[in-house]
């Protein structure tokens, strides 16, 4: 019996996307790896120093504060 291309595709296609969706995430996304989060709205914590951050939440009418997650991660590796 043949599969047809488009059905081969399909099952390629699916096996890729069930592989990839359980990858563990990349090091830049993890919550952990900035000391600094701006509160804008909505949490950031992507900002390397304290006056960065600033100038991004004195634009935004927010505020900063120390990542709680950064030092448990720095901790734990």
């Amino acid at each position: 019996m043949m599969v047809s291309p488009m059905k081969h595709f399909l099952l390629i296609f699916a096996a890729v996307i069930s592989v990839t969706s359980n990858a563990t995430p990349a090091a830049a996304q993890r919550f952990g790896q900035y000391p600094w989060c701006s509160s804008t709205g909505y949490s950031s914590c992507s900002f390397d120093t304290y006056s960065q951050c600033m100038e991004t939440a004195r634009g935004l009418s927010g505020h900063c504060y120390q990542n709680p997650a950064y030092e448990y991660v720095r901790r734990r590796y």
